[in-house]
C-alpha cells in the first residue's frame, strides 16, 4: 500500500521536477523570444537606451598589434645579424690577447729562480690545520644528522610554519560584461551611435534611414563607424560599400569602417543569438 499522497516527499513516484533533478553535469534548456533583450535595449536594465554606444570587439586591435610586430621583425631580425656578426671578433680578440698574456707569463717564469724550502714546524702546522678541519667537517655531518626530518605538529618547536601568502594588488578597471568572456572597456573605445526615429509622435520605434524599414532583432543591421550612422545591412551591401560613402551624410566609409552590430536574436533555430542555456551542477542528493 503506498503512502498518503498529501505529503509530498512521500510519493510513491518521481514528480517531473524531482526526475530532471536527477540529471547531473551540464543542463541544458531552451530559451524563448521572452528571454531574448531588444537590439536598443541596455544589457543592465534592458529598458531602451538613452545615448547608446558602440564598442569594437578586442580581435581588431589583436589583428593590429599582430601586422605591427610583423612589420617590425625584419627590423629586429637585421639588428640580431648584426649582433651575432660582431660577436666572433670580439671572441678573436679576447683570444689572442689572452694568448700573449699566458706567453709573457710562461717567459718570467722562466727567468725567475724557483727556492722551495721545506721546515718540520710548517709541516706540523698544515697537518693541524688539516686535523681540525676534518673534525669540523665530521660535526657539521652529525649536527645535520641529528635534526627531524619530518616537522611535529604536536611538539610547539618542531610546528611547521606557513608562509604568508602574498597579496596581489586588484588592478580597478572598467569591465564590459556584455560579451562572453569579458574584456576591459575604455570611454576612447566608444562608437556614438545616431538612429533614425519614426517621424510618427505615437510611435518611438527605430528605422533605417534608407529603405525605412523598422529595425528589429530579425533584421541584422551595421554602423559606420566615421560618422556613427546605424543601417541596415541590406542597404549597406547596396551603397554603402558600393560608393565607398555614408548613405545620410556622404562621409568617407571604407569596408574596414563597416561594422556589424550584433543582436541577441529571435528566438528561433534561424534568427541567431544564444538559444540555448547551460549550467553546470552537482548530481541530485
Amino acid at each position: 500500500m503506498p503512502r498518503h499522497s498529501k505529503n509530498n516527499t512521500a510519493l510513491s513516484f518521481f514528480t517531473y521536477a524531482e526526475s530532471q533533478a536527477l540529471d547531473y553535469g551540464t543542463k541544458k534548456q531552451r530559451l524563448g523570444r521572452d528571454s531574448m533583450r531588444n537590439f536598443d535595449a541596455c544589457f543592465l536594465c534592458l529598458q531602451r537606451a538613452r545615448d547608446p554606444q558602440v564598442r569594437i570587439a578586442p580581435l581588431s586591435s589583436n589583428k593590429k598589434s599582430r601586422n605591427g610586430t610583423k612589420e617590425k621583425t625584419p627590423e629586429l631580425s637585421n639588428i640580431d645579424k648584426n649582433a651575432a656578426s660582431s660577436v666572433p671578433n670580439t671572441q678573436t680578440r679576447t683570444g689572442t690577447k689572452r694568448n700573449i698574456d699566458e706567453v709573457g707569463e710562461a717567459i718570467e717564469g722562466t727567468n725567475k729562480k724557483q727556492n722551495f724550502h721545506l721546515d718540520g714546524d710548517e709541516l706540523r702546522a698544515i697537518a693541524q690545520r688539516e686535523h681540525e678541519e676534518a673534525l669540523k667537517r665530521l660535526e657539521e655531518q652529525k649536527a645535520e644528522a641529528a635534526k627531524p626530518k619530518l616537522p611535529n605538529f604536536w611538539l610547539p618547536s618542531l610546528t611547521p610554519s606557513a608562509d604568508p601568502d602574498e597579496v596581489q594588488t586588484i588592478k580597478l578597471r572598467t569591465v564590459c560584461t556584455a560579451s562572453d568572456p569579458e574584456h576591459p572597456i575604455s570611454i576612447k573605445a566608444l562608437i556614438a551611435t545616431k538612429w533614425t526615429e519614426v517621424e510618427d509622435a505615437n510611435s518611438k520605434s527605430f528605422v533605417c534611414p534608407s529603405c525605412r524599414r523598422t529595425l528589429t532583432n530579425t533584421i541584422k543591421i551595421s554602423l559606420t563607424k566615421p560618422c556613427g550612422h546605424v543601417i541596415c545591412s541590406s542597404c549597406v551591401d547596396k551603397f554603402v560599400k558600393k560608393s565607398k560613402k555614408c548613405f545620410v551624410c556622404d562621409v568617407k566609409c571604407k569596408d574596414k569602417d563597416v561594422i556589424d552590430m550584433s543582436g541577441e536574436g529571435t528566438g528561433f533555430a534561424s534568427g541567431g543569438g544564444k538559444v540555448v542555456a547551460r549550467k553546470f551542477d552537482v548530481a541530485f542528493q
